[in-house]
């Protein structure tokens, strides 16, 4: 996405056992004052949040029941047409979790999406995500958030990675998509060149047929390894998958959706699987 401009911990005091000690004893009067509230460290002070942002007030009042208890949230503005907010609770499994979302306002002429390359070249590669965005930083504007997209393969014949589906980088397809039955289920998401973005394909092309798009009328397309929703439809199979990110779209309002799940920091987060990320 591009912008033109950019523990909870117990702490048992033995001040009361102190107390104890002392109370039977008279004080001098010119005894001075100590503050003996026992204090937290910084990084574990919980403050209590009740000003809660609409993701929050959405999940509780459709009485999520993986939305268990409210820890705390925020929200921020990172440019025109662009926010960031995270959200941390107790699940349903009694597990803290913690989810960071960007939302992209498509209908801000500023605002827009890219497909990435590793070290910014046109040629298949592997490259920390985050690496990868610094060397696309300023192709097509300022990148403000990114999300790893499609699986990459080791070759066994190079030193270089593939993307396992269609892959096209500014007009330029690095990875040929065929019409089959497995792609016609994968999720993808492409910006036309006349500059629609849309999240494409379906996950059952029976009862919700999709119309096949050549990748000659795409300016960019990543592809996604599966669907976490889709319309009506929640994913409950994939129980041994742990969603780490994913893309959504609102069609009605052109906003687009970047949400990244913490996992495995203790007191943190634990992680999330697909069928719970989908509810």
């Amino acid at each position: 996405m591009r912008k033109n401009s950019l523990k909870i911990k117990f702490i048992v005091s033995l001040a009361a056992l102190s107390l104890v000690s002392f109370q039977s004893c008279k004080q001098r009067d010119d005894w001075p004052v100590f503050d003996v509230t026992p204090k937290m460290p910084d990084d574990q002070i919980v403050v209590v949040d009740n000003d809660k942002t609409w993701y929050v007030e959405t999940l509780e009042s459709k009485g999520n029941t993986f939305f268990k208890t409210f820890i705390r949230d925020s929200i921020s503005t990172l440019g025109a047409g662009i926010t960031y907010a995270s959200i941390q609770f107790i699940d349903g499994l009694d597990q803290v979790q913690l989810i960071h979302i960007v939302e992209a306002d498509l209908n801000n002429p500023n605002v827009g999406v890219v497909s990435m390359t590793p070290f910014g070249e046109q040629f298949p590669n592997l490259q920390v995500l985050s690496a990868m965005a610094k060397d696309n930083d300023g192709k097509g504007g300022k990148i403000i958030a990114a999300i790893n997209g499609d699986n990459w393969a080791a070759s066994t014949t190079n030193a270089y990675g593939n993307p396992s589906n269609g892959f096209v980088n500014f007009g330029k397809v690095m990875k040929g998509w065929v019409n089959s039955t497995t792609n016609i289920t994968r999720p993808y998401l492409a910006v036309k060149k006349s500059g629609e973005v849309f999240i494409g394909n379906t996950q059952n092309n029976t009862t919700s047929p999709f119309v096949w798009i050549e990748q000659t009328e795409f300016e960019h397309q990543v592809s996604g390894p599966t669907w976490v929703n889709y319309a009506a439809w929640l994913n409950t199979a994939n129980t041994d998958l742990i969603v780490r990110s994913f893309v959504g779209i609102n069609e009605a309002e052109n906003k687009l959706y970047f949400v990244v799940n913490e996992g495995k920091r203790p007191g943190t987060a634990i992680g999330i699987g697909a069928p719970n990320m989908a509810r």
